[in-house]
This record gives structure tokens, sequence and C-alpha cells, in this order.
């Protein structure tokens, strides 16, 4: 009988042993995914060491919403004033607010000073794009708003390689529909599993919205030849050619976040009562998305992800998320199960012990009774012993 209840326990003990080696293993995958979207991130980033709170938001918003630049940077002094209502000073030099906005413009031809030619996937930019999309830079640097010229482009190592043969470009020129330009930085191609699922199979290309503008008035053929009017140089002319493409598909902010969900709560509200009508907008906090225990709460809301009820189109790096967050919600969701092993364990071993005090408590109590008036007495002896009385 002693040798079975013996085994019982050792067999127990090796179920909860198992249950939580694979626990610990399933955070650390589940873990290792959510940092693998970096791009949920930036929050975290831009907090660096300062104790302020601060709520990443994204906006993905259809063609249909006709949301623009104009409309971005309205959006951007509005959530100012929000904030400067909240007791938020804008008079130093800290930044409170980070904003990005972006839209696909396709597939566009690309040439170079070489008798080569490509295809990529090319994407308009603006704000502080590059401060969100952390991506590996290979070499050179992210051009920003600031820049005095507005012609660089940022372009992946698969594009380098497709025209120059190397990705070390910095600074040569690129023609994308006969519009020049200079490569000011090239970077890794996104690798991670759900990204490499969703980014297509095109090289990619990053271009400011004055250089949009000009591709998109520029004349261009069907045919796609290496004529000389692809390496004539476009000077930017001094008038605003983001006029001439300001479409805004995917709005980014940073901005602090006093109370929880007031940023998203706040931009929700102000997208939906200004721009947007039903189904023509998504907006995701990306701070704290990926967290476990509301990745296991979604498995039971799965189904909902498989059905598209809007017409907004996502970013390859949303789209990454999404995959991230289907996965993570099978793993979570797993470890979860898994945890209750042990927890039901616990809970049995509580209900033995009361279930043995409530049996034995007269010979507890007498028990604990004998012991206490042995320890005094020892006590005792060892005070008067020592010359010591006892109160």
């Amino acid at each position: 009988m002693r040798y079975k209840i013996k085994k019982r326990y050792i067999v127990i003990a090796a179920v909860n042993a198992a249950a939580l080696l694979s626990a610990g293993v399933l955070t650390m995958r589940g873990n290792a995914l959510a940092k693998s979207q970096y791009y949920n991130y930036a929050a975290e980033r831009w907090k660096g060491d300062s104790d302020e709170s601060f709520s990443q938001i994204s906006c993905f918003i259809s063609n249909e919403a006709d949301f623009n630049i104009n409309n971005a940077k309205t959006t951007f002094y509005q959530i100012q004033n929000k904030l400067v209502d909240a007791s938020y000073d804008f008079s130093g030099e800290h930044r409170w607010i980070a904003q990005a906005y972006s839209a696909p413009l396709g597939v566009e031809r690309v040439g170079c000073d070489m008798e080569r030619k490509a295809e990529a996937d090319v994407t308009a930019v603006g704000g502080d794009f590059f401060l969100f999309h952390e991506f590996r830079l290979l070499d050179g640097c992210f051009f920003d708003d600031g820049d005095l010229m507005k012609d660089g482009a940022v372009i992946d190592r698969e594009l380098a390689w497709q025209l120059y043969g190397s990705d070390n470009v910095v600074g040569m020129n690129i023609y994308i529909n006969n519009v020049k330009m200079y490569i000011s930085g090239v970077i890794e191609t996104p690798s991670t599993e759900p990204e490499k699922k969703c980014i297509g199979s095109k090289p990619m290309a990053y271009i400011s919205y004055e250089s949009a503008g000009l591709i998109k008035s520029s004349d261009t053929s069907s045919d796609f030849t290496m004529s000389d009017s692809m390496y004539e140089d476009y000077d930017m002319p001094q008038t605003n050619n983001q006029d001439k493409f300001s479409k805004v598909t995917c709005y980014e902010l940073i901005m602090p976040d006093p109370v929880e969900n007031f940023a998203l709560n706040y931009v929700g509200e102000l997208f939906k009562e200004t721009y947007v009508k039903d189904k023509t907008m998504k907006i995701v906090r990306n701070t704290g998305r990926f967290e476990p225990e509301k990745m296991a709460k979604n498995f039971s809301k799965l189904y909902k992800s498989t059905i598209i009820d809007d017409s907004v189109a996502y970013p390859f790096w949303e789209n990454a998320s999404r995959v991230a967050e289907f996965r993570l919600s099978y793993i979570f969701f797993a470890r979860r199960s898994i945890m209750m092993i042990p927890l039901l364990t616990a809970a049995w071993f509580i209900f033995l012990l009361a279930r043995t005090y409530r049996r034995r408590k007269s010979y507890i109590k007498r028990t604990i009774a004998i012991k206490t008036d042995r320890l005094w007495h020892r006590l005792k002896n060892i005070k008067k012993n020592s010359g010591q009385h006892p109160e």
C-alpha cells in the first residue's frame, strides 16, 4: 500500500514537472514571436527612460475615406491641443507626439545607371516613418521630412542587387517611372516567418510624398524601356508635389497615455467623428498587443479574424502582426491550459491538507500544545542555567 502511494506521488510530480517545463518553453516561444514583430514596440523605443506612459496607435484607412496628408497634419494638431488641455507642456524640447503616414503606390518600374531594370513595390512615407519601422539598415541612412531635398529613396537589399549587383550602393541613382532619385539607404528585407508570408514577391522601395507626386504626374509609357528620359535629372519643383499624391492609408501615432486606453479611445473617436465611416477604418493599439493574457482570451474569438467585413487594405507589417496574433493565441491558450495541471494539483493538495486537519484536529492541537510546552521548559532551563530568570 505504501509503495502504491509513493508511486502515485512520483507520477504526479513528474506530470507537474513536465507541465511546468512545457509552459516555460511555450512562454519563450511566444515572447520570441511577439518581439520579432518589432514594429509594435515603437512606443517603448520612443519612451526610453521616461516615466511617462506612452501608447502606439495605428489607423488603417480605406481609399473610400479620402484621408490625406492635410488631414494627418490637422489630426496631429488636434491631438496636441488635447494634450495641452491635459496639462502637457509643448514649449520645451521634449517631443510628446510622433506621427507617421504612408500609402502604397503599387508596383512601379525601377531603373538605374546600368543596363538593368526591375519592378518594386513602392510606398510613399512621411513623418517619422522610420522611427516606427526600424528596419535593419545595411548601408546609408533613412531620410526624413527635415531633409532639404526630398529625392532620397530607401530600398531593400534584393532591389539593390537586382539593379547594381551589390548592397553597397548608397548615393547611386535609381529611376522610378523616369523620375530620378538617389539611394539614401539600403535595408535588410524583413525576414521573420510572418513577414515572409505577407510581404509579397517584389522588392521594396520607400520614397517621400514629394517624389511620389512626381512619379504619379510623370508621363510614362506602357513599355519598360531604358529611354534617355529615364536619365534626366528631375529637379524638385518649388511647388508642393505632395498635392499630386497625398493619399494616406496608414496613419501611425505615439502619444502619452496617462489613463489606460486614453489614446486609443480619443483617436478612435476623433477619426470616426471627422474622417471615416463604418467599415472604412481599423484602429489598433500596438502597445500591449501581444500580452499573453490578451492572446489567450483571443483564442475563443479567432473565427472573427477569418471574416473580412471592411474595405481596409492592410500593409504587410500589419498583416504580419495579425499572423503573429493568430499563432500567439494558440501558444498562450495552450500555456494557460497546461498551467491548469499544477494549479489543480496545488488545489488538490490544499484540499487534502484541509481534510486531514478536520479529521485530526484534536490530535494536531494536542501535539502542538505538547511541543510548545516542551519548548517553553527548555528555554526556561537555559535561562536558569545562565543566571537569568524568565518573566
